[in-house]
């Protein structure tokens, strides 16, 4: 008897991290939605975690506090588990070879986000999670999780842009 009530808690535990890891996603949106509420805001455009309102020139993240102006963006920089893929990024594009190649073909990367400076304090920064968990370097979600980050900064630099036109 004792046993099953072991293997039942086990499996509840492993129910509640199924549920607490689907959550997540839900909540990051309401998150955002409420962000975006308080400032009478409508996101009309999505980039993964990167929400915009192209009318109002505003758009946050999950990790933001506030939304921010198109104005705030002043640099990003793609980091894998903290390291810069800018270059590594731009490597791997234009077809790795040699040690390169082989120091990157075995790594996998825990977390990938676009950080996005907005001030001159080295903590006015918005982390933009992109992915959902460990990718090994070279491989399809690796790829599919690199086109989002490059996109979304794509479209941060368009904000720039758009302000610098102005």
């Amino acid at each position: 008897m004792p046993a099953q009530i072991v293997l039942f808690i086990i499996m509840l535990a492993a129910v509640a991290v199924v549920v607490l890891f689907n959550l997540s996603g839900a909540h990051d949106n309401l998150r955002l939605s409420r962000l975006f509420y308080a400032e009478r805001s409508i996101p009309t455009k999505k980039l993964g975690r990167l929400w915009i309102d192209e009318k109002s020139r505003k758009w946050a993240a999950p990790s933001a506090n506030r939304l921010y102006s198109f104005s705030e963006v002043l640099d990003c920089d793609i980091l894998a588990d903290g390291i810069s893929l800018g270059a590594k990024q731009k490597m791997y594009n234009a077809g790795a070879s040699g040690s390169d190649a082989a120091a990157c073909g075995n790594k996998t990367f825990e977390r990938i986000v676009v950080v996005v400076i907005v001030g001159d304090k080295p903590s006015d920064t918005v982390n933009i999670p992109i992915g959902g968990g460990a990718v090994r370097f070279a491989s399809k979600e690796f790829d599919k999780y690199m086109r989002l980050a490059e996109d979304v900064c794509k479209e941060l630099d368009n904000m720039k842009k758009q302000i610098n036109e102005d």
